[in-house]
């Protein structure tokens, strides 16, 4: 072979090797974005079935009223509303710690968004309305927490005086 072959050969094994180099960052870039596209998606399933912070809230004002009544009648059907206290005051506070699921995974969905951030350079509105959206509903579910905290406590309470519970 003569030196201009061996040049030659150089050149073009050097040009197969950067088009090879091209090719796999493409790959791997439409790999990673399908990726965050998945994670995306589960993101968006989560929030559908996010707990409504709102709905939380209504339900706890129409304990509260309940828990009025309660304490005001005390008369024999006492025993089942109390009862049926108790039961409402379990259920808000389990979609209170399901409304906290989610709320971890929308900022564990916010940090993969981050990741993809960093290395990739887009989805700063996508970051930006993860964070208002979690700042948003961290407010909602600090301000229920005392509330629920407190219906438990007059809830236990009354069924003590009510001898449901010992």
């Amino acid at each position: 072979m003569s030196g201009s072959s061996i040049v030659l050969a150089a050149v073009v094994a050097f040009m197969v090797f950067a088009v090879m180099c091209l090719l796999m960052r493409v790959f791997a870039k439409q790999i990673i974005s399908g990726f965050f596209a998945a994670e995306q998606m589960k993101m968006i399933e989560l929030s559908k079935q996010t707990v409504d912070v709102e709905a939380l809230h209504a339900q706890a004002r129409e304990e509260a009223k309940q828990m009025e009544l309660i304490s005001i009648d005390p008369s024999a059907p006492s025993k089942v509303l109390a009862e049926a206290a108790m039961l409402r005051v379990s259920q808000l506070r389990h979609a209170h710690d399901t409304a906290l699921q989610a709320l971890s995974a929308t900022q564990n969905a916010l940090l993969t968004k981050r990741k993809y951030y960093a290395t990739y350079g887009s989805g700063a509105s996508d970051i930006k309305r993860l964070e208002d959206f979690i700042v948003q509903q961290e407010g909602k579910l600090a301000q229920l927490e005392p509330l629920l905290t407190q219906w438990g406590v007059q809830t236990e309470k009354l069924a003590t005086g009510l001898h449901l519970v010992d």
